[in-house]
């Protein structure tokens, strides 16, 4: 699914400076929620990974926050970032470019490669997975986590009031087996995929059942919804991927 809107060069410079201050830590409340999310993640792409001396790159790091993660357990750790504000924090612990990652040149490759909350900004995702694939080590891994999963029930049902709906700045959301084709035409194979809606700060189980009830409700009676949806089942996703 994508937008038919997208900003030009000028919109998306204009909306990423100082994103990180002015929407994505200005919430107290979701910032911690944040940390804990990060805690949760990394633990689980720990399984698939090296206890330590990996090299590792995340695609929109932000601060530098999940990177801390595995850093603190000796991984060498690199990050991009084109909100400048965000980036010239991360940028006081680790190496951080903030260009588009398809203009950069970087000789390195990488044994783990995040993409955390990111591929629905990508304006060209097949040349973007393309670089990414080049940038990945023999037997390296890529992590999507925290995407929009186009083919959740959240995602149908709410449609513009889904969570991270498509529009003008996010630009698509994927489905697993999209990006599963895409991989395994580069000899990418998926390990796993993985929920973790339940055990998110951001589950209420039984209140998050009740809206989405609700919502089915009323798109049986013809009427418009007009709540956000709440956080649920398999509106993100979470895809391990292998270089073989």
């Amino acid at each position: 699914v994508y937008s038919t809107k997208v900003l030009n060069e000028k919109g998306i410079n204009n909306y990423w400076n100082n994103y990180t201050n002015k929407l994505h830590m200005a919430d107290t409340k979701l910032a911690d929620d944040r940390v804990k999310m990060y805690q949760l993640e990394y633990d689980f792409i720990s399984k698939f990974i090296k206890k330590r001396d990996n090299s590792i790159l995340d695609i929109g790091c932000s601060r530098g926050m999940f990177l801390d993660f595995f850093h603190n357990n000796d991984n060498v750790c690199y990050g991009i970032e084109i909100d400048e504000v965000a980036a010239a924090i991360a940028k006081k612990k680790y190496t951080v470019w903030t260009q588009d990652i398809c203009k950069l040149k970087i000789e390195q490759k990488f044994d783990l490669i995040i993409m955390r909350g990111t591929i629905q900004y990508f304006l060209d995702p097949r040349k973007t997975f393309e670089k990414i694939v080049s940038l990945l080590n023999e037997k390296g891994i890529i992590y999507i986590t925290s995407s929009p999963n186009a083919d959740s029930l959240c995602f149908k049902l709410f449609k513009e009031k889904f969570s991270v709906p498509v529009g003008e700045t996010d630009y698509y959301a994927f489905n697993r087996n999209v990006i599963e084709a895409f991989m395994n035409d580069n000899k990418i194979n998926l390990l796993t995929d993985y929920c973790f809606y339940e055990t998110t700060p951001y589950a209420d189980i039984k209140k998050d059942i009740v809206r989405v009830a609700d919502a089915i409700q009323k798109q049986e009676k013809g009427e418009k919804i007009e709540q956000k949806s709440p956080p649920f089942y398999n509106n993100m996703l979470t895809l391990v991927f292998k270089k073989d």
